[in-house]
């Protein structure tokens, strides 16, 4: 089995790896407020871009000298250091647990809805999934934090990888949970904006339950009572076989209550014969494309993408969206996808030859499930031979599509550092700009590391969080402009 990390993510998830601290002045706005530079690490952002244009950011870290979740929040307009609370709140309610991997859903409302990983119940550090909501616009929070397993109370299994959707009042949260054995897929749904929960629900079908290894979902919504779920599934594989990662799906109509039977949508591909690896699902109403990258075609893997017009009912057969590549020669990895009516946009890294296996950002659209065209490159600016653009971020309102990555051009010396680049198109991803070399962040180009890129874009606004290694340890990070500008490009000096 092939999984693909991101070296970055683990070489330099504390800056301590940092060879240098960038000095001097940026606009980038420092949102942890964790103490001084070198002292605290934050990290795993996530970030929620309200329908008004508030904004959410939450992340982890010790500065109370056990991992916390913790959040801050900007107001609607002004500008990037505006509106943000005066100090960090902390999320979670009981302060002697680990936590891991938050995520975040908000609305217009001023509610803010915050998922995480907690090892308080078991005796063996178990992970479960914990919830916390707040109606005040992240100012003050439940005194309690609310365990959604009832069907592990006392922390027995393991929980992870967990994502939270909302659409007002309804919420919902998936993960995967190993109670039956291995790893099944399972939902938790609020119909009063957190307040009461139904029971869990599990999501995959396969018999019995905990039989197959069953992880990393992926949700979307169409309205408040359908509901959308993609993950990986090992369960092809019979006794004693071998078997591949498939990408499955199944959707509920009645508000995340029931799913009836999931189907396989890498079905162009023998069951469990190769490995189909981190989903990602996007919908707009009925319109749902799922893309991940998969190495039926040998040692590399292609980027492969699937579409349901009608709700999930019936997909078509899946394509390589890789197409101008031969099949299996480079490696395509981590596409991400968006949707807007029936037009899907995908993108992802690409190591195929003439940039001396520096991966390069692609992309293509869809119309219907039909490509519109060939796949072509956005980072175009750069040459053969200069470093690698990676882990990109895609964002799409109407005929506005905006795509951000990790852009490692600036880092000369080679020391592990990158920007956040990103580029644009207004035309549906017909055609983009030209000014593909435009940055997120601010700080001196090549100066330090990022990684774990929130980024939306909406109504030509851009809006970026990031975790970020400028101070020694670890920060996080936010930026917001026009589309078309960049962040302040101000002058910093690098000590060594």
């Amino acid at each position: 089995m092939k999984r693909f990390v991101p070296f970055l993510a683990l070489t330099c998830v504390a800056a301590k790896c940092n060879p240098g601290i960038a000095e001097g002045v940026s606009s980038d706005f420092r949102v942890d407020m964790a103490g001084e530079r070198d002292d605290i690490d934050s990290h795993s952002t996530r970030m929620c871009v309200a329908p008004d244009g508030a904004v959410y950011v939450v992340w982890v870290d010790d500065r109370t000298g056990v991992p916390n979740v913790w959040m801050n929040r900007k107001l609607p307009g002004g500008e990037r250091d505006e509106g943000w609370l005066p100090a960090a709140v902390q999320v979670n309610q009981y302060p002697d647990s680990n936590v891991w991997n938050p995520d975040v859903a908000c609305d217009s409302n001023g509610l803010v809805y915050i998922v995480w990983e907690d090892d308080r119940d078991g005796e063996v550090e178990s992970h479960q999934i914990y919830f916390q909501v707040s109606n005040t616009q992240g100012n003050t929070w439940m005194p309690e934090d609310r365990l959604l397993e009832n069907r592990d109370p006392d922390g027995r299994s393991n929980s992870f990888n967990p994502r939270i959707i909302t659409s007002t009042p309804k919420v919902y949260v998936v993960w995967s949970d190993n109670i039956n054995g291995a790893f099944d897929i399972l939902l938790a749904q609020s119909f009063n904006q957190g307040i009461e929960w139904a029971d869990t629900v599990r999501v995959d079908s396969d018999e019995p339950p905990g039989s197959a290894w069953s992880a990393f979902p992926q949700i979307a919504l169409n309205g408040s009572e359908v509901v959308y779920v993609a993950w990986e599934d090992f369960r092809g594989g019979g006794a004693g076989i071998a078997s591949g990662s498939d990408v499955y799906f199944s959707k509920s109509t009645d508000g995340g209550l029931n799913f009836p039977q999931d189907i396989r949508l890498d079905v162009t591909d023998l069951e469990a014969s190769h490995n189909s690896f981190v989903p990602k699902i996007a919908a707009d109403g009925a319109n749902i494309y799922v893309a991940w990258h998969d190495d039926r075609n040998g040692e590399n893997n292609d980027v492969y993408v699937s579409y349901s017009g009608d709700g999930g009912v019936t997909f078509t057969q899946d394509q390589r969206a890789d197409q101008t590549d031969q099949a299996g020669f480079s490696q395509s990895l981590y596409p991400d996808v968006c949707v807007s009516g029936g037009t899907g946009h995908i993108a992802w890294h690409d190591s195929r030859p003439g940039n001396d296996d520096f991966s390069r950002i692609w992309y293509i659209r869809a119309n219907n499930g039909n490509w519109d065209g060939a796949d072509f490159r956005i980072d175009d600016h750069k040459e053969p031979g200069e470093r690698a653009s990676t882990d990109v971020r895609l964002s799409c309102s109407g005929n506005v599509v905006a795509a951000a990555w990790l852009d490692e051009v600036a880092d000369t010396q080679d020391f592990g550092f990158n920007d956040i680049h990103y580029d644009f198109s207004t035309d549906g991803g017909v055609t983009w700009t030209s000014n593909d070399n435009l940055r997120v962040d601010s700080i001196g180009e090549g100066t330090a590391f990022k990684t774990d890129v929130n980024f939306e874009i909406r109504d030509m606004q851009i809006y970026g969080a990031w975790t970020d290694g400028r101070n020694g340890t670890t920060d996080i990070f936010f930026q917001t402009f026009e589309a078309g500008t960049e962040a302040d490009d101000l002058l910093v000096i690098v000590k060594q």
